[in-house]
């Protein structure tokens, strides 16, 4: 139970399910199942009160966000009647899956507030067949085990608690269980009864296990790559903003820049209060050459989320990258501001200083960097760096040494070690460390440039 909750808030589900199966499958009263099991409903009642005191401890809020829409619990509430009638479709006829519907932020069910028909036409055969499960436990039948079980397991991410998405085909994968469960068992059953006879259902299942694994292979290339996914969400749905900010990402990252824009502009014009979507947007019109449109666009991104340290981070990278180092500084130090524990912001802040001929700040951001996290080899490596820069080789090499000592199979690290000992003269200690680099990793271009230069002196 404790590794449970703390890996995953569903396992609140389990002390009920296992009295569930004691009352349901026993002939026991409740009082004789608890002080037979004591020690099991013990044990299960300390770790949901250790997943209670997490969740407390800042696991989840009144309210979540979506974009800019900002919904409260009787929201999701009302939004999950729908949705768990698409899981059970789904269950039953799994065509059409997508990683991710775009619910709320795309205004499905007529967000912020469902359409009232729509909840209630939802809500009630859910309703009915819960109070059916109520029914049948009370009266100890089998079949009402799984249904509650399905309930059960769904409740901590689909009822009363908002998350930051109203629906999610991820949470179905272990209540399909207790669903699939049902279904076998119940069609086994039922077919016994009416012609007493359960073998053709043996031969039905094979088949339909055969279909089912066959639509799951064909699913499983849609999950080849992070664009594969993402093309395929925005092909199924179109009109999911979410999905074409990723894609837009994915594509960046597949060096298709032109697509990324174009993508990432849908975006944004699906929801223009998408601040993940502007952010990206702004940072690769700035790189695609059009500087101005990408600071509105950033600029836009941080009025709508002045809070998120990310944006002017992004706004001083890019700044910082078309050689306006001392705007930069300023952007690094509002992302600072909002987040003083942002290592990102304090890295770019050291480089914008280092670019603005302030060698002794940027030591200093990189040396409260290097000393926060000492396995942070890029830390050291920079705060070298600027060392060099500041006039100091000698508290160079130290700084390089370390980061060379704790992180050997960094290449960065002991090139720029080497390049170091060449400015000093130190040819034998060089060419080892440019070996050193080759023996690591072979063909390096750097290593060979330097060593053959090395040998024709």
């Amino acid at each position: 139970m404790f590794l449970g909750a703390a890996a995953k808030e569903v396992i609140v589900a389990a002390p009920l399910m296992a009295f569930l199966h004691e009352w349901i499958f026993g002939r026991e009263r409740p009082g004789e199942i608890l002080r037979r099991s004591k020690v099991l409903y013990g044990g299960l009642l300390l770790g949901l009160v250790f997943l209670l005191a997490m969740v407390a401890g800042g696991g989840t809020s009144a309210k979540a966000y979506a974009g800019q829409d900002q919904y409260t619990g009787l929201q999701y509430l009302a939004n999950q009647p729908p949705a768990l009638l698409h899981y059970l479709r789904l269950a039953l006829v799994p065509y059409g899956l997508s990683f991710d519907y775009g619910w709320p932020s795309d205004g499905l069910y007529g967000w912020p507030w469902p359409r009232a028909g729509l909840v209630i036409a939802s809500a009630l055969p859910l309703a009915a067949a819960f109070l059916a499960a109520l029914w049948g436990a009370w009266r100890r039948r089998a079949w009402s085990f799984p249904v509650l079980g399905f309930f059960a397991v769904l409740a901590p991410t689909s009822s009363i608690i908002p998350l930051w998405c109203v629906a999610a085909e991820q949470r179905m994968y272990l209540p399909l269980a207790f669903l699939a469960a049902l279904f076998v068992c119940g069609l086994f059953a039922l077919v016994r009864r009416l012609s007493g006879d359960a073998r053709p259902v043996f031969g039905a299942f094979a088949i339909l296990a055969l279909v089912l694994g066959g639509s799951t292979f064909v699913r499983n290339s849609a999950y080849a790559t992070e664009l594969s996914i993402w093309a395929d969400t925005v092909r199924k749905l179109p009109g999911n903003s979410r999905a074409w900010t990723n894609l837009g990402k994915a594509l960046y990252y597949a060096g298709r820049k032109e697509e990324a824009r174009a993508a990432l502009t849908r975006a944004v014009a699906l929801k223009p209060d998408l601040p993940a979507a502007r952010r990206d947007l702004g940072a690769l019109l700035a790189e695609l050459g059009d500087l101005p449109a990408g600071l509105a666009q950033l600029e836009k991104a941080h009025e709508l989320t002045p809070k998120a340290p990310d944006i002017p981070r992004v706004t001083g990278e890019v700044l910082l990258k078309e050689g306006k180092s001392a705007e930069a500084v300023g952007y690094f130090l509002e992302a600072l501001r909002l987040d003083p524990s942002y290592r990102d912001a304090r890295r770019g802040l050291g480089a914008a200083y280092l670019a603005s001929g302030l060698a002794a700040k940027a030591v200093a951001e990189f040396r409260r960097l290097a000393d926060e996290d000492p396995s942070d080899t890029d830390a050291r490596v920079n705060l070298a760096v600027a060392l060099f820069v500041k006039g100091d080789p000698g508290g160079a090499e130290a700084a390089l040494s370390e980061a060379h000592r704790r992180d050997p199979a960094s290449d960065r690290a002991a090139m720029a070690l080497a390049e170091l000992y060449e400015k000093e003269g130190r040819r034998a200690d060089a060419e080892a460390l440019y070996r050193e680099v080759l023996h690591m990793h072979p063909g390096h271009p750097g290593a060979l440039e330097h060593l053959s230069l090395l040998m024709t002196r």
